[in-house]
């Protein structure tokens, strides 16, 4: 059995269709960790996160360290900035 990267399920992820419950896809990740998850893979900025979320601009970042250490990428994922621009995220 072959298995992908984290990186790749990132991926996966943002351009897949929804179906189901992302806490299947990366169980790895808390409850609000996948809320904001949802909200990078819409494109939203820290700033609108907060807003939705009701968190200080502090703890939307820490959330957003927290995600990418735990899904083994570096930074908001381009992967998912280019399926969101393709109309394939959020």
């Amino acid at each position: 059995m072959h298995v992908q990267p984290p990186c790749w399920r990132t991926i996966e992820f943002i351009a897949a269709p929804r179906r189901g419950r992302v806490t299947d896809v990366f169980p790895e990740l808390t409850k609000r960790e996948h809320q904001v998850l949802g909200l990078i893979a819409a494109d939203r900025g820290n700033a609108d996160i907060r807003g939705a979320l009701v968190l200080s601009l502090k703890t939307v970042r820490n959330h957003g360290s927290n995600i990418f250490t735990k899904l083994q990428v570096v930074d908001r994922v381009r992967g998912m900035v280019s399926a969101s621009d393709a109309g394939r995220g959020g």
